[in-house]
């Protein structure tokens, strides 16, 4: 028995998953309150116009996947770009992975991982000195 569709709800789920967000994570994200965040992913609240473009635009999420499961879920980064940098920088896969991914990620997310790194480099920088060093 095939997988019946999936409703625009129930997608929404699945992306809020991928992201590893909180219904209340991605409810701060588009400005709403975290009820109205639950309430689409079970049907009980239509998905507006507005906030399947707000998805869309706010999680680089495929507008036509989001609205009716056609296409891939997420927008791809512009390969030409990450091309041209995997050259003029000598990229290895995984540098481009790494590159691709983080620009994927939602605002927060981002947020998340550049206090990271500034947390792994705030000893005066050690951590780059020393990298820059193997080169």
């Amino acid at each position: 028995m095939a997988d019946e569709p999936k409703t625009p709800g129930e997608r929404l789920k699945e992306i809020r998953n991928i992201l590893s967000m909180t219904q209340a994570e991605m409810a701060d994200s588009l400005g709403i309150k975290r009820t109205t965040v639950a309430r689409i992913e079970v049907g009980i609240n239509p998905f507006t116009e507005q906030m399947l473009r707000s998805v869309s635009s706010m999680f680089n999420v495929n507008y036509f996947w989001l609205r009716d499961g056609i296409g891939d879920m997420f927008e791809s980064v512009p390969k030409g770009l990450i091309d041209q940098l995997a050259r003029m920088y000598q990229l290895t896969d995984l540098e481009v992975k790494i590159i691709s991914a983080y620009l994927l990620l939602p605002d927060k997310k981002k947020a998340v991982f550049r206090e990271f790194l500034n947390t792994v480099m705030k000893d005066g920088d050690l951590v780059v000195r020393w990298f820059v060093s193997l080169y």
